[in-house]
């Protein structure tokens, strides 16, 4: 399942199958961000949508629990060129629940599973641009400040009952689940939109201590030097989309990438819409025609977002000894005319064919029967 070598003058053993690649391009399969795939269905048929959790902050939910391996979603998604997926919770929170990432190619959610509760996603509390006291907390962060120094409490408990012999405390699924992101060991994805928001999220991120990542971050461009001097890194998404205010460029979510890129900000793209995870190149692609240069804009979607799950030595590029998922297409993998001709995940050869493509086929063959041909 992994990357042997690479290069003009490879051995290739007399049993192996042998793809003619020539005149197409090589690419490490797509990495998606932030997805609701296998968590959404049909959004009309609300027994199809199993994407978030009501009652407030449950840190302790996981996706793995709702995936659904059957989702007509994951086949459409990987015929684009996305071989891997960061499947999160979509609502719900703050505290929404952690992510799984998934390999696009599974007859069952353990199959599917790469990895398990990967990140916590949290939905940072919003505070509108034009608010009077900009740097007062509101109840909903105070009540995040609270919970991750519960959960720090709770583990320290917890170590002094092992140390001394003493009775811990009681099991609590939420604190339990909070304490590796509350310690810094664990990753959260701060989920952000508007300038002040990420100004408040950049300001508890370091004040917690966490270890983060910025999602969203649709106004990352008012404040682009404050996210550098962070060091935080960004997923940036949806980048097509329309301006988040009616005063701001009409270009404003286009140029955003190439902003954060040029003040220092590392950056990964991601879709960010449910219905249509497929479409993570062509995101990529315009944030690419204003602005964000060719390279960067490929690693945007491969290598960058493979360091933000902490996978880069096994995903996000070709290269020996790496998972070998790899991408052919025609033309370039930016272009919305490419098409991906040939996918491998794990090394194993996957079908490009999904509803889409079966639809297409059955009306195709319907009207030239009809033409008599």
């Amino acid at each position: 399942g992994r990357i042997v070598s690479m290069g003009r003058d490879v051995a290739i053993p007399a049993t192996a199958r042998v793809i003619d690649g020539q005149g197409q391009h090589a690419w490490p399969g797509l990495v998606a961000l932030g997805t609701g795939l296998g968590l959404y269905e049909i959004g009309q048929v609300g027994a199809t949508v199993d994407s978030s959790e009501i009652g407030g902050n449950h840190p302790d939910v996981r996706v793995t629990a709702s995936l659904n391996a059957e989702s007509a979603h994951i086949p459409v998604t990987r015929s684009n060129g996305i071989t891997r997926a960061q499947v999160a919770p979509q609502g719900g929170g703050p505290m929404r629940g952690q992510s799984a990432i998934i390999r696009l190619e599974g007859d069952t959610w353990e199959e599917l599973t790469m990895v398990d509760r990967d990140q916590l996603h949290v939905s940072f509390p919003r505070t509108r641009n034009d608010a009077k006291e900009k740097t007062k907390k509101s109840e909903a962060v105070e009540e995040l400040e609270r919970l991750l120094e519960e959960a720090r409490d709770y583990e320290r408990l917890r170590v002094e009952a092992r140390t001394h012999g003493s009775t811990p405390p009681p099991y609590e699924p939420r604190l339990e689940a909070l304490v590796p992101y509350a310690l810094g060991q664990k990753r959260v994805a701060l989920r952000v939109d508007n300038a002040q928001t990420i100004l408040n999220a950049l300001r508890f991120a370091r004040e917690q201590e966490l270890d983060c990542v910025l999602y969203g971050v649709r106004e990352g461009w008012k404040v682009a030097e404050a996210i550098a001097e962070s060091g935080l890194p960004a997923v940036v998404g949806p980048v097509l989309t329309t301006p988040s205010s009616e005063f701001d460029p009409y270009d404003s979510a286009y140029a955003n990438a190439a902003v954060l890129v040029r003040a220092g900000v590392p950056v990964s793209i991601m879709a960010d819409d449910s219905e249509n995870t497929r479409n993570l190149a062509f995101h990529a692609a315009m944030a690419c025609a204003f602005g964000l240069p060719h390279e960067e804009a490929v690693r945007a979607i491969t290598y960058y977002p493979a360091q933000v799950l902490g996978l880069e030595s096994e995903l996000g590029s070709l290269a020996p000894g790496k998972r070998a998922d790899v991408v052919l297409t025609d033309g370039d993998l930016l272009e919305v005319k490419s098409r991906v001709t040939a996918m491998f995940i794990d090394g194993r050869s996957v079908s490009l064919q999904n509803r889409q493509t079966r639809f297409y086929d059955r009306y195709r063959s319907r009207l030239l029967r009809l033409q008599g041909k």
